[in-house]
């Protein structure tokens, strides 16, 4: 058997200069200014080196503006997209829609009970609680699958304007 011998050295290693190289010693410092402009902070006393290019670059960048509201529906997209649904019995509505808010879900319970034809285990998925009681209709999760972009809509419609949604819902009973 061989022995492997290490040899160290008896001097203390000396720690090396903290250094930026490249990139990083160039991008910091302008990436620095460039936050605290858009910040409106002053650096005057922070810098050791004045960069009068790059400040002046910075006044010229205008925050982003914020992001825009959803677009919202017409009453009448509103009420086309009630209209498979209106009929059915209000407890069945209050899980169809916000059910449909998770249409990657409604897929793979539609999926899920097609294949396996065993709807006492949807309990035992992780999809939302809305998700598990429509598949527990056979019928109308194989028709939210069917029709995805209706059930998109639907979801999106329910996340964004949801008192708008339930007027056409609502009138199903006075015509």
């Amino acid at each position: 058997m061989k022995t492997l011998r290490v040899q160290t050295s008896s001097k203390p290693r000396q720690a090396r200069p903290a250094r930026w190289s490249g990139w990083a010693a160039v991008l910091l410092p302008r990436a620095c200014i460039i936050l605290s402009a858009l910040l409106g902070l002053s650096l005057s006393g922070s810098s050791s080196r004045a960069q009068p290019s790059s400040a002046s670059t910075v006044a010229a960048v205008s925050p982003a503006p914020p992001p825009a509201a959803p677009a919202k529906r017409s009453a009448s997209d509103l009420e086309k997209l009630a209209i498979p649904i209106a009929l059915h019995p209000d407890p069945l509505i209050a899980i169809i829609l916000p059910a449909s808010a998770y249409p990657l879900e409604i897929v793979q319970a539609a999926r899920f009970v097609k294949d396996t034809n065993n709807v006492p285990k949807v309990d035992a998925q992780s999809w939302d609680e809305n998700v598990k009681a429509v598949a527990k209709f056979p019928e109308l999760i194989a028709k939210m699958d069917a029709d995805l972009t209706w059930t998109m809509n639907l979801g999106q419609a329910f996340v964004d304007q949801p008192k708008e949604l339930m007027k056409p819902i609502s009138r199903r009973w006075s015509t």
